[in-house]
C-alpha cells in the first residue's frame, strides 16, 4: 500500500469517527415532559435511530424562567450503564410509574422551564423551553397533561403517554395558552 492510499484511508477513518458519534447522538431527543401532579413528573427521551445509544455520561440541565444559566437537573452518574434501544423510549420519573427506566425522586421540573439534554461530549443534543420563557416551544401543560413532541418536531399538549407513542387524537394546539391567570 502506498502513502497516498494510506492517507486516504486515514482521512476516511477520521471522518467516520467525527460523523458517526454525531449521527448516533442526533437521534435521541426529549419526547415528552409532564410536570403536574408532582408525583407523576417525568421526562421521556426517544431514540429514533435503528441503533442502541449508550447514555453513559449523558445528563440533563434545567433553567427556570428567572434563571440566567442552566444548572444540573440529572447528573451523568444516573445515566451510567443506561441504554436507550432503537426506536425506543427512556422514561425518567419522580416516582415509579411502571415503565420508568430511571426513578429520580428529586426531579424538579416546574412551569416555565427550559431543559436540555447533553451527550457524553457535553454537547446539547436536544432542548425544550415551555411556558413563559424566551424561546418557548409550548405552553405550560395543565394538571394531568404533558408536553409532547410529534414525529415532525411540533410540540403540543396532550394526555401523558410515558413509554409509548405520544397521543395524537387529543392534542391541543401548542400556541394555545393553558395557564390559569386567576
Amino acid at each position: 500500500m502506498n502513502i497516498k492510499n494510506t492517507k486516504v484511508i486515514v482521512f476516511i477513518l477520521l471522518l467516520l469517527l467525527l460523523v458517526l458519534p454525531y449521527r448516533l447522538f442526533a437521534d435521541v431527543y426529549i419526547n415528552e415532559v409532564e410536570i403536574n401532579p408532582a408525583e407523576k413528573r417525568l421526562i421521556e427521551l426517544y431514540n429514533s435511530s435503528s441503533s442502541s445509544v449508550d447514555l453513559t455520561n449523558w445528563y440533563i440541565q434545567r433553567k427556570t424562567a428567572t434563571g440566567s444559566t442552566f444548572g444540573s437537573l440529572i447528573s451523568k452518574n444516573y445515566f451510567e450503564g443506561k441504554v436507550i434501544e432503537p426506536n425506543g423510549y427512556f422514561v425518567i420519573s419522580r416516582s415509579e410509574l411502571g415503565d420508568s427506566d430511571l426513578v429520580f425522586p428529586n426531579l424538579t421540573i416546574t412551569e416555565s422551564n427550559s431543559i436540555q439534554l447533553k451527550n457524553s461530549e457535553q454537547k446539547v443534543v436536544h432542548a425544550l423551553s415551555f411556558g413563559n420563557v424566551e424561546g418557548s416551544m409550548a405552553s405550560n401543560p395543565t394538571i394531568g397533561s404533558s408536553i409532547q413532541r410529534s414525529s415532525s418536531g411540533v410540540w403540543s399538549i396532550g394526555t401523558p403517554t410515558p413509554g409509548e407513542k405520544n397521543s395524537g387524537g387529543d392534542v391541543e394546539d401548542s400556541d394555545e395558552d393553558t395557564t390559569n391567570d386567576s
